[in-house]
Order: C-alpha cells, then structure tokens, then sequence
C-alpha cells in the first residue's frame, strides 16, 4: 500500500512577484519535502517596489475552498498568513480543529511598518486564532499593535512575547526589527524566553522573510518536529534565505528572500 503523503496548508494571499504569501510558503514545503496545499485568500497587483492593487477574496468563496479541500485532505500543519478582514479571519478561524498544527503569521502592517488591515481583525487573531496556535510569528511592530505598545528593542519585544503567550498559543516568536534597530528574533513558551541574535544587513527590509520563517516552522511541524526544534531550524533557513537573497536582486524594489533546498538538506 502507498504511503500517505505529508501536506501543509497555507492559508494567504497571492504575490505575483512570487516572493511573499503563498508563493513563498508553497516553495518552502516543497523544499521540505512536504506537499503544499493553498486557500487563497486575496490576489495582489505588486511588484518587488510596492502594492498597486488588492482583491479579496468572498467569505463564501475562501469557506468553499476550505470546506472542500478539507474534505478529502488532511493536511499535518497549516499556515495563516493574510486574512484581510474581520470576516474572513472568522472563515479561518472555524476550520481551526480540521488544520493540524497551526502557525498564524498576522499579517497587519506593510514592508514600512504602516498599518494596512483593520484594527477589528485584531481581536479575531487575539480571542479566535491564537489560542488554537502552536506558534504565532508576528515582527516587532505588528506585535507592538497587537500589545497596544511600541516595540523597539529588544527588551521590548521579549515583553510583548510574554504578553502574548498570555491569549493562548503555545509558543510566540516575535521576529527582529528593520535597520537602525537592534537584530534578534524572541522566542517565548511558557517555560523559557529565548533571544536569538541575528545577522545584521544594511538594506531595507527583505521581502518574504517573515512568510519564510512561518512556512518553515509549519513545514518542521508538519514533519513532526517539536515547535522548539521547526522554530529554531525555521530560523536558520530564513537567515540563510535572508543572506542569499541579499546578494541576487529580483527587480528594482526591496531584496528577497531566496531559499535553496540545501538549506534543508543539512537540517
């Protein structure tokens, strides 16, 4: 009899520059070795510079998808990245028991730190989507917004992710701020705070690297790794993707984040 295969889902939107959302979480499974599965949930106009465009999806287009993938599929891990409304995340939300182990990225602020989705969708991630998380990602500003404080350093961010391992989940990684700031992701669980320092590059912040760090930890899970091992190993692929992107621009924009399958191949 064949073997079943190893899925992940991501639940996110479409870049078609192919280095954010779902793109980028697809090609991290499959570097993984795990099979990708994808609910789309809004379908971008982008380039490597900036968003011209957003089209969301339905509520009743995104519970179509889900219902009907979820009905054939198991998937071992799955991945929330943007949801863009208050509605939608509830869509999300009510397929929660069916996703195995859950990462939620909150998508809520653009590449500058602004604000870009509505402050109602902040209680859905706090009441609904994180206590079902086994790890939540947010960077330093979007966990500042979800906090109702500015994070700026550090020692900023590990009270944030004391603060918000407080809504349930069962591990929050708080990732390292944008140049001029100091450079370490913060790993929180309730038995230990973790700063893990990381290399610090002179250039705008990288396209797709908090995608990548998410995807990676919901791939390790769905491999079966603990969330202290995916969140560690997820960490120094994205660092590596991080290094590698730096050094080959796509367009004329921010640098991306560039992934090789070598990088898990020595995990």
């Amino acid at each position: 009899m064949p073997g079943e295969r190893t899925c992940a889902l991501s639940i996110a939107g479409f870049d078609p520059t192919g280095t954010v959302g779902m793109p980028v979480d697809l090609r991290t499974f499959t570097h993984a070795g795990v099979h990708g599965l994808g609910v789309v949930t809004v379908v971008t106009a982008q380039d490597t510079i900036g968003i011209s465009g957003v089209k969301p999806m339905s509520d009743d287009v995104v519970a179509d998808q889900l219902s009907t993938l979820l009905g054939d599929v198991d998937p071992a891990a799955s991945k929330m990245g943007m949801l863009w409304s208050p509605s939608l995340a509830s869509v999300a939300a009510s397929a929660v028991d069916r996703l195995g182990h859950l990462v939620v990225d909150p998508v809520l602020v653009s590449g500058s730190g602004s604000r870009i989705i509505d402050q109602a969708l902040d209680e859905i991630y706090l009441t609904e989507l994180f206590p079902a998380a086994a790890v939540i990602t947010p960077n330093r500003a979007e966990a500042g917004l979800l906090v109702g404080t500015e994070v700026s350093s550090t020692a900023d961010a590990v009270e944030a992710a004391r603060r918000l391992l407080e809504f349930g989940s069962q591990s929050v990684v708080v990732t390292a701020g944008g140049p001029g700031q100091d450079q370490a992701d913060v790993i929180a669980t309730v038995d230990e705070i973790e700063v893990v320092e990381t290399t610090r590059h002179d250039v705008p912040s990288v396209r797709g690297s908090g995608d990548t760090l998410s995807a990676a930890i919901t791939a390790g899970l769905a491999l079966g790794w603990t969330a202290s091992v995916a969140i560690r190993r997820g960490i120094i692929v994205t660092n590596r993707a991080i290094e590698r992107g730096v050094e080959s621009m796509l367009g004329s924009g921010r640098p991306s984040a560039m992934q090789s399958q070598n990088d898990w191949l020595t995990q």
